[in-house]
């Protein structure tokens, strides 16, 4: 993955700049996250043990916006500490963020002394925290879980704005998307993968180096034969990097399923998918170890799984394309109505010879507003003036009769 309105704090747990919400006396784990019912779908299945995971992922994607940080558990991200209005989100360690999350350390650690020690605790902030962990039954247990997870406080921005942006990218990208998956035989809930990725931003960056709406490393970009040099990146070209996502998910269900019929030869494609879609964050053969030293069962791979890249990123990647699919498909009850999506008629040129993007612009009365949306492959060095376009380049202009 890459790298995600004010209420009332009773009903959302919303916190003060510093510390923790009051919460009534019988608040539980649960009633922090609303729960909304999950409509499971054939090839992608939600089993019950997931499915607070992504009860938490929909929360981040149609409630809170960036402005928020959400205090929560990495392990178990269901289990919310604290949500806080930032309008730097999760950074800065002593701003208010920061000093929310050593509060929640210190809260901890203070309640599990309580509970190891047999004391009573009567806190609207202690029966809060100590509800999150009702489900760890031995007193012994939840003390030791508690000093565990105080090590385990993470922060999430939220990302309401940005998922709303790529819903109104998707419906301009969601035929051609569904065109391509249906090339290649994969289930079309698949679509919903670059919300996660990207929110659909087919000029995305992150950190790592990963491109366009499917995040494609460079490395693999060039395995799966995009283009990509000084001149010409084909992961920012959304019809290329689809088709390259599509053959890289099509590999990975070939590997993965050959490893996961050493354990289970008649392991069926939607015990197979999530191990597939993991793998787009993961790794095909990280999760083709995972299999193998594991087995085939998703849900004990979660569980028992160690590598030093398995972390919360990956953990999460499965649970948070199952929150996409689900706020995408109920997005008109979450966001309200949306205008149509005008799909841009284009033709395409095939330049016989280099040729400037000036020039370009002078030939056929276009400037870069015009012209970049329709070219994104071509690099800031074509758009500068620095390189000419290739011959053989497939130049798309704004259609004309």
């Amino acid at each position: 993955m890459r790298n995600f309105p004010r209420r009332l704090c009773g009903a959302l747990l919303f916190c003060a700049a510093v510390g923790l919400a009051a919460t009534p006396p019988r608040a539980a784990g649960d009633h922090l996250l609303p729960t909304q019912p999950l409509l499971c779908a054939e090839n992608f299945p939600c089993p019950p043990e997931i499915q607070p995971r992504v009860q938490f992922w929909i929360s981040v994607f149609r409630r809170w916006d960036k402005n928020t940080a959400i205090l929560h558990d990495a392990k178990h991200p269901q289990r919310v500490y604290a949500v806080i209005r930032s309008k730097h989100g999760c950074s800065g360690k002593r701003g208010p963020v920061g000093r929310a999350r050593d509060t929640t350390r210190k809260a901890l650690r203070a309640l599990a002394a309580k509970i190891a020690a047999g004391k009573d605790f009567t806190g609207a902030n202690e029966q809060h925290l100590a509800a999150l962990f009702a489900e760890v039954g031995a007193r012994k247990q939840r003390a030791a879980e508690m000093r565990a997870a105080a090590q385990r406080v993470r922060c999430q921005r939220g990302v309401r704005d940005s998922f709303l942006q790529g819903l109104r990218r998707f419906d301009r990208y969601q035929p051609m998307i569904d065109r391509i998956l249906a090339e290649h035989k994969l289930p079309a809930e698949i679509r919903y993968l670059p919300f996660v990725e990207s929110s659909y931003n087919p000029a995305a960056y992150s950190k790592a180096g990963a491109a366009g709406m499917w995040q494609i490393m460079p490395k693999t970009a060039r395995v799966l034969g995009l283009e990509l040099n000084a001149t010409i990146d084909e992961r920012l070209d959304p019809e290329a990097a689809t088709r390259a996502a599509a053959k890289y998910l099509l590999r990975a269900e070939q590997t993965l399923r050959a490893a996961a019929q050493t354990a289970n030869p008649d392991i069926a494609a939607a015990e197979l998918n999530p191990f597939v879609i993991t793998s787009y964050n993961y790794g095909v053969s990280g999760m083709k170890r995972a299999i193998r030293r594991v087995g085939a069962d998703y849900m004990e791979v979660l569980a028992r799984h160690k590598s030093p890249r398995f972390r919360v990123a990956v953990r999460n990647f499965y649970a948070s394309f199952l929150a996409a699919r689900h706020v995408a498909m109920h997005a008109e009850s979450y966001f309200g109505k949306r205008a149509p999506a005008t799909v841009a008629q284009t033709q395409t040129v095939v330049l016989p010879q280099p040729i400037s993007i000036a020039r370009v612009k002078e030939i056929f009365g276009l400037n870069e507003a015009r012209l970049r949306p329709l070219n994104r492959a071509l690099t800031r060095y074509v758009w500068r003036g620095w390189r000419p376009m290739p011959a053989g380049y497939r130049l798309k202009l704004p259609y004309r009769e």
